[in-house]
């Protein structure tokens, strides 16, 4: 079994685990899988053995996503565009998992400031998780702000075309 690791503390880990009955990382036949190396530095610096961490490349196929790009065409991109209600001329987009340690809630009210000085911005939140309701709740209030959940693959490629800053 593996353990995809994010940014979560060892022990948060082991709790939920534990919680799940699926025994504690430091005695179970558990391999941590980090994306960064400041990750695999804090999984060895807590006690976890060092040869049951793995650090692996967490990359995009950039070859695939231009492949992608280059079929989406304009009438398409204009249908997005009104079915999200955009009508600005910059256009911020957001992608990712919505948990805690991406602060949400820091960007949303830097988002705010920009607003303010730039009266055409918007921003689209693509992805989902546990903070998600964040973004919803500020979608519901600022016509500015669109949610649309989670997209994979190719299904993300139209609301990156939508970004645009001048």
């Amino acid at each position: 079994m593996a353990y995809w690791a994010t940014v979560e503390p060892l022990a948060l880990i082991n709790s939920r685990l534990s919680a799940r009955g699926q025994g504690v990382l430091v005695t179970a036949r558990l391999v941590v899988v980090c994306l960064q190396r400041a990750q695999r530095r804090v999984r060895a610096g807590s006690g976890y053995p060092d040869d049951r961490i793995t650090r692996v490349q967490n990359a995009i196929d950039t070859a695939a996503l231009a492949a992608a790009a280059a079929r989406v065409d304009d009438e398409q991109l204009a249908s997005l565009r009104a079915e999200l209600g955009v009508v600005g001329g910059n256009v911020c987009i957001f992608v990712g998992a919505m948990y805690a340690d991406k602060r949400l809630p820091f960007l949303l009210e830097a988002c705010e400031l920009i607003r303010r000085d730039v009266p055409d911005f918007e921003i689209i939140f693509v992805g989902d998780g546990p903070e998600s309701a964040v973004v919803r709740e500020a979608a519901d209030h600022a016509p500015w702000i669109h949610y649309v959940g989670a997209r994979f693959d190719d299904g993300k490629v139209p609301y990156f075309l939508l970004a645009n800053l001048r």
